[in-house]
């Protein structure tokens, strides 16, 4: 099954007709066949511009919303990263008023956020595009 889309396949056929088009050039054409064929050929290309254009165009919003769900995806990481860390901190500040399972399982949570900070930045640093 073709994973492509009908804008692709469309400009795909209109390349090949246009193809089929300049093999028809290089025969022995009469003067009539040529001018038809050089109109023809000016209405393939402008079909093939139009498709790849609205193609284009159709990614570059596709490329816009995902920039925009990893940007509040992001944001998000971020507030839930310091509500763990502000919450963690203060349990492990006020080890006295929680059980040593509180205590112990607040400092892995805080061990674990500030893993995945790391994790995070060096992925981002080593896959940065």
């Amino acid at each position: 099954m073709s994973t492509e889309s009908p804008t692709h396949v469309s400009a795909r056929s209109a390349e090949e007709e246009l193809q089929h088009l300049l093999a028809g050039i290089q025969s022995h054409l009469s003067e009539k066949d040529r001018a038809k064929l050089a109109k023809e050929l000016v209405r393939k290309m402008t079909s093939m511009i139009d498709a790849r254009s609205s193609l284009s165009a159709s990614e570059l919003a596709h490329q816009k919303r995902w920039f925009t769900l990893r940007l509040l995806m992001g944001y998000v990481a971020v507030g839930l990263l310091i509500a763990v860390m502000i919450l963690a901190s203060w349990i492990i500040l006020h080890e006295d008023a929680y059980s040593e399972t509180v205590v112990t399982g607040a400092i892995a949570a805080l061990f674990a956020d500030i893993l995945g900070v790391l994790g995070a930045i060096w992925k981002l640093v080593i896959t940065s595009d």
